[in-house]
């Protein structure tokens, strides 16, 4: 009986860390729940969404950088000092500002993901940027 119990919280413990740590940009769309974090939209647009989404979600956006892959990487942190990912990913960033492109919205809150307010925070930067897209 006691093996089995130290073999049964092994299993729970094995299970419990594999499945909190993933890749950062963790947001994934459920099938059927009508989720879509693809977007075409001018990348002018992604800073002020991202800040807008970000004050909505009590968060602030610490640090923005351009990685060499056509990833925006957005670093925002939580009012209760979590880390938050944010990265925005395009085939091909455009040379005019003022042309639309597609692009890939993924977000990470916490040290090991919260997919509930990962996919509220990259819903709020989509319907930003389809505001001022209008």
């Amino acid at each position: 009986m006691f093996v089995s119990i130290i073999f049964g919280i092994s299993a729970i413990t094995a299970a419990a860390c594999t499945s909190s740590t993933r890749p950062a940009g963790g947001v994934r769309g459920e099938q059927g729940d009508g989720f879509t974090n693809r977007i075409t939209a001018i990348p002018r647009d992604l800073d002020p969404a991202v800040r807008y989404a970000a004050s909505r979600h009590d968060m602030a956006v610490e640090h923005i950088a351009i990685a060499t892959d056509n990833t925006r990487i957005y670093e925002l942190i939580t009012i209760r000092n979590e880390p938050v990912l944010v990265e925005a990913r395009s085939d091909h960033w455009p040379t005019d500002d003022r042309a639309a492109t597609s692009m890939t919205i993924e977000a990470r809150v916490g040290r090991f993901g919260d997919a509930a307010r990962e996919r509220a925070l990259v819903r709020e930067i989509i319907a930003r940027l389809r505001q001022l897209m209008d």
